[in-house]
């Protein structure tokens, strides 16, 4: 006899078991077991420093320990502090020329959330690579949209421009309407960036694109969580690129506090709009603005009020600025290393530049994941079309040999 089943028709077969921490959770029983020196945890995106400790940035706890009460104790106003807000525009984008405005979102996470849900209809699809963060799918499920995507790379190895306007010029003649997903800088999960040719090229093929269906919107959202583990001056070209777009072309920007300032219990991001045309801008603010106080009301208050705290203190930002590039070397460095060891040993991976992640891709990812697990008490994700390692979350000296090892089961 079947339980009386109270879930709408469209929320039934959503359970669905969060790999990369069912991964996690295995990894520390393992831990715990045999020691965690015996044990090899590249699962979580979370950056350790070499003695297996979160990697903390102090300008952030010297910020936090300056508030007063009353400057994160109370709720924060829907859309997000003003000043914080500010703070976040002038950071990412300097002297940008477009008008634009951020607001608060509940991470990075809740930036893309609400762009799907605001800018497509229900039925609708958002695009992104055919590597991607699994979260997407399910936001796209929850917010009863689909998910479609293209070949993230080219047979080079670059980044494969041609497949997402492909599947732009196919939103537009389906949907009458599209929103691009890139996940730059750093990649979740294959660690790849655009070149600045890359960039330029997908700007000008969307441009080219509203120009021929001028009545139809196309936005462009950047998922850039992991910003500051690219070179500054890259970012900064990135952002660049993206100016004199036609009025229904809107560029976007996802930005992470949880990353940024290693501080992902905040749960604090900022989604910028960016338009010539400033009443787009504005309507856009006012919906997001809805938008939020319909979900989770408002986002947290700390988290942008200590980015602003260390944004407009001169000591306090060059200490930060000091310690995420140290954060970032660190990181990037393990990546770098591991990828020139693994093209030693033969083992295939994603074009890496810089990040968390990297991808070995394989048609058994779970088979291959459950062996290293078994066998050599090495745990990575197992993904759709490969196997994720996580440097952020591995000592440097256990990346020596490691990739020798996981090769052996390729």
């Amino acid at each position: 006899m079947h339980a009386m089943n109270h879930l709408a028709p469209h929320a039934i077969g959503k359970i669905e078991e969060d790999n990369i921490f069912k991964v996690g959770g295995k990894a520390r029983q393992a831990k715990e077991q045999f020691g965690a020196e015996n044990v090899v945890d590249g699962s979580i995106g979370i950056l350790l420093d070499d003695q297996g400790q979160l990697a903390l940035m102090s300008a952030v706890d010297t910020a936090t320990n300056q508030l007063k009460r009353e400057e994160y104790a109370p709720y924060a106003p829907i859309g997000g502090l003003p000043n914080f807000n500010e703070d976040v525009v002038s950071y990412l984008f300097g002297d940008h020329p477009t008008p634009k405005r951020a607001i608060a979102t509940a991470g990075a996470t809740g930036a893309v959330y609400q762009t799907v849900w605001n800018l497509l209809s229900v039925g609708d699809a958002f695009i992104t690579h055919d590597y991607y963060w699994s979260p997407y799918r399910a936001i796209a499920r929850n917010a009863l949209r689909k998910l479609a995507t293209f070949p993230t790379f080219t047979s080079e190895g670059g980044f494969n421009v041609a497949g997402a306007l492909d599947e732009v010029r196919r939103s537009l003649a389906i949907q009458e309407r599209a929103l691009l997903i890139i996940n730059v800088p750093c990649h979740n999960p294959t660690g790849m960036n655009l070149t600045a040719q890359e960039a330029q090229a997908l700007r000008d093929g969307l441009v080219d694109l509203a120009k021929a269906e001028p009545n139809k919107p196309i936005t462009l959202l950047i998922d850039g969580a992991y910003w500051e583990f690219e070179d500054a001056q890259k970012n900064k070209k990135l952002l660049d690129t993206f100016v004199g777009l036609p009025e229904n072309l809107l560029f976007c920007v996802a930005y992470s506090i949880s990353k940024s300032l290693t501080r992902y219990g905040f749960r604090v991001g900022s989604l910028i709009v960016s338009s010539d045309n400033r009443v787009i801008v504005d309507e856009l603010i006012g919906t997001l603005t809805s938008s939020i106080r319909a979900t989770w009301s408002n986002s947290p208050r700390i988290g942008q009020a200590v980015f602003s705290k260390i944004y407009r203190s001169p000591e306090l930002s060059e200490q930060l600025l000091k310690e995420q590039q140290a954060f970032a070397k660190l990181c990037n460095q393990r990546g770098a290393s591991f990828v020139a060891q693994a093209d030693a040993a033969g083992l295939p991976h994603t074009p890496y530049q810089n990040g968390f992640f990297t991808i070995l891709p394989t048609t058994e990812p779970q088979r291959i994941a459950d062996k290293l697990a078994a066998d050599e008490r090495i745990f990575l994700v197992p993904m759709k079309k490969g196997i994720r390692i996580a440097f952020c979350a591995l000592p440097t000296h256990q990346i020596d040999g490691l990739a020798k090892r996981i090769a052996a089961y390729f």
